[in-house]
């Protein structure tokens, strides 16, 4: 079973954080070959909800952060007058943050959607937050379950590190819509992506 290869531990103590850190960065660097360098404080990860996963010989293998603590990274970003227009909707105790998702190469696309997935949809609802904020995301079933879709609350330059002249984008999701779209996306990664690549496998034998 998949479950009974995988567990999830905190990360408590500071050289397990600074193990977090090094492999979440190194996942980003790598899967982006090179084009994409991020980092997580450790300051940050100090005042934050750190979880890893683990495999059954006890390796981190992935994890993600949960933040409930003021100020979220995930305001940072955003242009002054659109982070305080967002606030005065949407005070800062009523949220919570997504960061620092990752997992290691080895880890196949099932367990990240039947393992880890699902414990970070459960962790992110029992946080009680009315929304979710996360970064970057693109959920490709948005056009079909409009339910699912978050909220945009900003895509551009970055306004507060605006020498790095990078572009982000920065989505709320409340409790229900996160899990509506975890759910649309199993749908696609495990039932419609293998029935599309089937069926283009068979169009291509049919045109030789």
């Amino acid at each position: 079973m998949i479950r009974g290869r995988h567990h999830f531990e905190p990360i408590e103590s500071s050289s397990a954080r600074r193990s977090f850190k090094h492999r979440y960065e190194t996942c980003v660097r790598e899967r982006s070959k090179g084009r994409i360098e991020t980092t997580v404080e450790e300051a940050y990860l100090e005042r934050a909800r750190v979880t890893g996963l683990f495999d059954a010989r006890g390796e981190l293998v992935g994890g993600f952060v949960i933040n409930a603590t003021s100020p979220l990274l995930l305001l940072g970003p955003l242009p002054p007058a659109v982070r305080e227009d967002w606030l005065a909707r949407h005070p800062e105790p009523t949220q919570c943050e997504l960061v620092a998702i990752w997992k290691a190469p080895a880890i196949s696309q099932a367990v990240s959607a039947m393992v880890l997935w699902p414990r970070i949809v459960h962790d992110c609802v029992r946080m009680g937050r009315s929304h979710i904020l996360g970064l970057g995301y693109d959920n490709r079933m948005n056009e079909i379950y409009g339910i699912a879709r978050p909220v945009r609350i900003y895509a551009g330059p970055r306004a507060d590190k605006p020498q790095l002249q990078q572009h982000v984008s920065v989505y709320a999701f409340t409790p229900l819509s996160i899990t509506l779209t975890y759910c649309t996306n199993v749908v696609t990664e495990l039932l419609f992506e293998p029935a599309r690549r089937m069926a283009r496998k068979l169009r291509a034998q049919v045109t030789r």
